[in-house]
């Protein structure tokens, strides 16, 4: 069990631990379990090779149901901390990678690919929003090597990357849209690393694609800076306009 994982809300806002001498950034005392299983499965080795042939499928059970508390608020306001979940969900791809099992991997990526397409499909709220964003951070925990097969899916999100620079919608959905901003760059950087699972990286055809689209999103944020700003270039340097 991960009870760490699992902060009482209603404790937490009497400032209190849910648990005597918890740690509280992020997850608690199985936070450190956590990060000690993703060491573990950063390289194949013998020890990594036996936890994904004993463990994967527990890790999988227990993963699904952290998301599931986290998603849906049960269990008297218990949920999970998602920093600590989506760190128990990389070590568990590597897993994955290792024991090549493929249907645990295929179905962690498509159903989160399935939460992004009915996201697109919705008009955009803070509640779109807010589960685009958590569904594409759960993606970037992938290794580069799965998501360079996913590349089409993963570069369809760059209108919606840059949508809240020309919207003129409330602030609040504009706030949103800023993590959406931030978990598509996350995604991009992930797709540029090398794979610590194997030495794998991105063909230079599929880098420089992404890096195209890296390039997208920074000028249309310099475009709008320019013009909130009332700036003009001279000679390379940003000026105030005074007119």
């Amino acid at each position: 069990e991960y009870p760490q994982l699992e902060p009482n809300i209603n404790l937490i806002k009497m400032v209190k631990g849910a648990v005597s001498g918890e740690f509280h950034s992020p997850g608690g005392e199985d936070h450190l379990g956590c990060l000690a299983l993703n060491r573990l499965c950063t390289v194949k080795s013998p020890v990594s090779v036996e936890i994904s042939s004993m463990y994967t499928k527990r890790i999988f059970e227990h993963h699904e149901e952290l998301l599931l508390r986290e998603t849906s608020n049960i269990s008297q306001n218990i949920v999970c901390t998602s920093k600590s979940r989506r760190l128990l969900l990389q070590s568990l791809c590597k897993l994955c990678l290792i024991s090549s099992n493929t249907d645990v991997l295929t179905y962690l990526l498509s159903s989160r690919i399935q939460k992004i397409n009915l996201a697109l499909s919705t008009p955009p709220d803070t509640t779109t929003m807010h589960n685009l964003t958590e569904s594409i951070l759960d993606i970037s925990e992938f290794d580069a090597s799965v998501l360079e097969s996913n590349l089409p899916v993963i570069l369809s999100l760059t209108p919606c990357a840059t949508w809240g620079y020309t919207s003129d919608s409330s602030q609040p959905v504009l706030s949103s849209w800023g993590r959406v901003r931030a978990s598509y760059s996350k995604i991009l950087t992930t797709c540029l690393s090398k794979s610590k699972t194997d030495p794998h990286t991105l063909s230079h055809e599929s880098g420089a694609i992404v890096a195209n689209e890296i390039a997208k999103v920074a000028n249309k944020e310099t475009e709008t800076a320019v013009e909130h700003f009332k700036l003009k270039v001279y000679g390379g340097i940003y000026e105030e306009r005074l007119f």
